[in-house]
């Protein structure tokens, strides 16, 4: 309205007030690109900590599951250790289905008697014989639920 109170033909604020919107316009465009841009790599990088949070607990649960690490990754010997501990010290493998009061060891598969040998192999244990603990029969077990 200024240009033309100033003398300036109706093209030319016109033309004036077109470049303007069109430059506004356009910047309302690069910052949403600079936006989407910066939340795309905010996305990725939150994308990357989280597959390196699972992994790292996918590679904590295997360690504990089946090859017998910490349950803390910050100690060396870690919860694990103590229960590894205390079965060097019975002696027994059955501690784990004593704690619930039953026969069963424990765990609702057909891999349990594997998982426990390979605890025993790697506390240094003698493998189970029979699917008792440690081969000692039906004695050997009601001694260690009743020795606890």
């Amino acid at each position: 309205m200024k240009l033309l109170l100033c003398g300036q033909a109706p093209e030319t604020a016109f033309a004036s007030a077109l470049a303007s919107v069109q430059f506004y316009v356009a910047q309302q465009q690069l910052q949403s690109e600079l936006k989407e841009t910066q939340l795309t790599k905010k996305i990725g990088k939150v994308q990357d900590a989280c597959r390196k949070k699972l992994e790292e607990v996918h590679n904590g649960y295997v360690q504990v599951r089946f090859l017998g690490g910490s349950l803390d990754p910050n100690s060396p010997g870690g919860a694990l250790g103590t229960v590894g501990q205390g079965l060097r010290r019975t002696g027994s493998g059955n501690s784990f289905g004593a704690a619930g009061g039953g026969m069963h060891m424990g765990g609702g598969g057909g891999n349990s008697s594997q998982d426990n040998n390979a605890l025993r192999k790697m506390l240094g244990m003698p493998p189970a014989q029979n699917g008792m603990a440690g081969g000692r029969g039906m004695d050997g077990m009601r001694n260690d639920l009743f020795s606890m």
